[in-house]
């Protein structure tokens, strides 16, 4: 039930209260959950999860690569049912993860490919992701409805239902276009190409670095040092544009982190990546509000649906509430990069470099 903790815990004790036991179970006893579930007939599997994937330590680079391609293609493929299902927005959630994970490991390891034979994967993998976007897209939306509810004055709340219904045909259109996408043969046969190429050991050209430790330190301090300068100039009026180019940074830096972390075994490492947790989560936040004014705006102003007076202002209004929003969120921004830029922080990242470079 991974995703629904708590509500599995209600489900769990609304089913004590029916069956007359509300005690805690003994240890090694069925939970209630598992029980109604093998009562209608389902088996539930252990999902496996994208979250914790890294280069395993002392695997030469090649062998490494290959695993953890390997295992983003398999949450891939785990997603696919879940999507066509349509039983949660996670499952598309983490399809696209592992996409963009994949192409930004195929990213940093550019120098080391055999690229010639990688570039149709790539494509591939290109693909997935344009495959997805609308639909995750209206998702956001829908998801961040039940807030904008607060946002608006009761008198304008029945449009802004009207909206949401607007917001939900759209995306069935778009789930027929991801279904239909995702069951085609292309898809198929792009996917078992790409997993019996990661198979075929062709991956890294001949000459590539082999020490996964080595190429770690060199991406990891690499990339820090570009989100670094750029984190330097940040203020309280930097625009919009340049802070999403900070965020695409950051989160390729996280990626690189993730990936060689382990390989790398470094403290300083891990204190990094909980700073770009952070400072993701409010980078993250600013970007969708940026993106939801863009998207409304748009809808305010599209040529194609005739919208009322009360609607506009529906939309007006909420443009005007996450506008706001948003620029609290810039100066949490400024504040938390601040932490990220410190002198000590700097100087024990600069000590993970290669031998090579000291």
């Amino acid at each position: 039930m991974r995703g629904y903790e708590e509500e599995t815990c209600e489900i769990e004790k609304c089913a004590r209260r029916i069956s007359g036991t509300e005690r805690a179970a003994p240890a090694g006893a069925a939970d209630p959950v598992s029980l109604l579930l093998q009562k209608n007939k389902d088996s539930p599997t252990r999902f496996l999860s994208h979250k914790s994937l890294s280069l395993k330590e002392g695997l030469p680079l090649s062998g490494a690569s290959r695993d953890l391609l390997l295992s983003l293609t398999d949450v891939m493929a785990a997603s696919v049912p879940g999507i066509l299902e349509d039983i949660d927005t996670e499952f598309l959630h983490d399809f696209r993860v592992c996409v963009r994970k994949s192409r930004a490991f195929l990213s940093l390891l550019k120098s080391s490919l055999n690229s010639g034979a990688v570039a149709p994967h790539q494509e591939f993998l290109r693909k997935c992701g344009s495959l997805t976007n609308e639909m995750r897209d209206l998702d956001v939306y829908l998801l961040e409805f039940s807030h904008f509810y607060a946002l608006l004055p009761p008198s304008l709340i029945e449009y802004l239902k009207a909206f949401y219904d607007e917001i939900q045909t759209k995306r069935m259109t778009a789930k027929k276009t991801l279904k239909a996408g995702l069951s085609d043969m292309t898809y198929t046969a792009g996917y078992v190409s790409w997993r019996k190429f990661l198979k075929s050991e062709n991956l890294l050209a001949k000459d590539a670095v082999s020490d996964s430790n080595l190429l770690g330190r060199r991406l990891i301090l690499r990339r820090y040092k570009k989100v670094r300068k750029l984190a330097s100039i940040i203020t309280g009026q930097t625009p919009d544009a340049d802070l999403h180019a900070l965020r695409i940074e950051c989160k390729k830096l996280r990626y690189c982190i993730e990936f060689f972390k382990a390989a790398v075994h470094e403290p300083i490492v891990d204190d990094v990546l909980s700073l770009l947790k952070t400072l993701q989560d409010v980078l993250g936040e600013f970007n969708d509000l940026s993106v939801q004014q863009r998207w409304l705006n748009d809808a305010l102003h599209s040529q194609d649906v005739v919208r009322g007076s009360g609607m506009q202002a529906a939309i007006g209004g909420l443009m005007t509430s996450l506008y706001a929003k948003q620029q609290f969120t810039r100066q949490l921004i400024f504040e938390k990069f601040s932490r990220f830029v410190d002198k000590n922080v700097a100087s024990r990242i600069a000590e993970i470099k290669p031998e090579e470079y000291k």
